[in-house]
């Protein structure tokens, strides 16, 4: 369990957590239309998911050796952080994905209608665990997107129409 939590502190390196995350999501979305956008380069991002894939494998591990009465806080305090934070990475790349395929000199490259979908599904799995939460009812709707702090919540669904839009032409 700890080295889970020691990867996914790794992960963190760059690209810092959550709410930053998602910080440069909502930075992506609003330069989206902006002429003269650059390439967004993807490493940092590939490389936090990477780890975080690894945190949460060892976290799956972990989870055989934990017992009953505190397998509630695990899932709560370890498994479903890395989790959420690895579907905020998915969605985050998604979007740059998006971003670099509808560059001017990207125009007509056939996987942009697939990146829209994919921008729309990893949005989608994240609001979903999110709104579901961990699993403890203490904590019922504690991360709901509804409440999140005005500076760092998901995008809507219907935020990304436009994406769609643009990716389909």
């Amino acid at each position: 369990m700890v080295r889970a939590l020691e990867q996914l502190h790794e992960a963190h390196e760059g690209i810092n957590g959550f709410r930053d995350v998602m910080k440069d999501s909502q930075r992506i979305l609003r330069r989206f239309r902006r002429e003269g956008r650059e390439p967004i380069d993807p490493t940092l991002a590939e490389t936090a998911l990477r780890r975080t894939e690894a945190a949460l494998a060892l976290a799956d591990v972990a989870a055989v050796d934990v017992s009953d009465d505190a397998l509630i806080t695990f899932k709560d305090q370890v498994r479903y952080p890395i989790r959420i934070f690895a579907q905020n990475l998915r969605f985050n790349l998604a979007l740059t994905r998006l971003s670099n395929a509808t560059l001017p000199d990207h125009v007509g490259d056939p996987k942009r209608e697939e990146l829209g979908r994919d921008c729309t599904r990893e949005l989608g799995r994240l609001r979903v665990m999110l709104e579901a939460g961990s699993g403890w009812d203490k904590w019922t709707g504690w991360s709901a997107p509804e409440n999140f702090r005005i500076h760092t919540p998901p995008p809507t669904l219907a935020d990304l129409k436009p994406l769609r839009q643009l990716s389909e032409r």
